[in-house]
């Protein structure tokens, strides 16, 4: 198909740009465990198409009630057949102000990384189930039993921001991890 076609003896141009999707949140999430969850509904812009003609669709698997690391995932497709997809994460556990990640002493470094990570967990935690996630929320990487001093290979990583989980079991730690070449 050309960027152009012949209606009725007119030129119309055709759409050929996906639709944009804004989350309205931060890429990752944070939510107390046990408590409802309402996705926000994000914002839908399209370079052709007044919003109200856009198709947007939610595929959510959030289980309030189990900690977790869940994603709310959402499809943006115009009138011409123009799909995007963006991501939240979404990690359900026990949140609170008295008990902020930093005192928990659990992170990785040296951070900004390059080749490697290395996890530091705080005496008394024997092992966490861990996960690294892109800015726009695909989880690239994953694995339980980390234990303290455990070596983790990034060099496959692309140059950028991501979000380290770490499962407690009974809540998840998060942390920054840059990622610079």
């Amino acid at each position: 198909m050309g960027l152009f076609t012949f209606i009725g003896g007119a030129v119309c141009a055709q759409d050929t740009i996906p639709p944009v999707i804004s989350l309205n949140t931060p890429n990752t999430v944070y939510h107390q465990k046990g408590t409802p969850y309402t996705p926000v509904t994000p914002t839908v812009t399209d370079n052709f198409c007044p919003a109200n003609q856009i198709t947007l669709t939610l595929l959510s698997d959030v289980d309030v009630n189990v900690t977790g690391i869940y994603q709310d995932m959402y499809d943006a497709t115009d009138p011409d057949g123009n799909t995007t997809r963006r991501i939240r994460t979404v990690v359900i556990g026990h949140l609170s102000n008295d008990y902020p990640a930093s005192n928990y002493n659990i992170r990785v470094i040296p951070n900004p990384a390059n080749e490697h990570i290395t996890v530091l967990l705080a005496d008394g935690i024997p092992e966490v189930g861990m996960k690294i996630c892109s800015a726009d929320g695909r989880t690239v990487y994953e694995k339980n039993g980390i234990r303290n001093g455990s070596i983790i290979d990034t060099g496959i990583l692309e140059t950028g921001v991501y979000t380290v989980l770490m499962d407690l079991g009974s809540m998840v730690i998060a942390n920054k991890l840059l990622i610079q070449r």
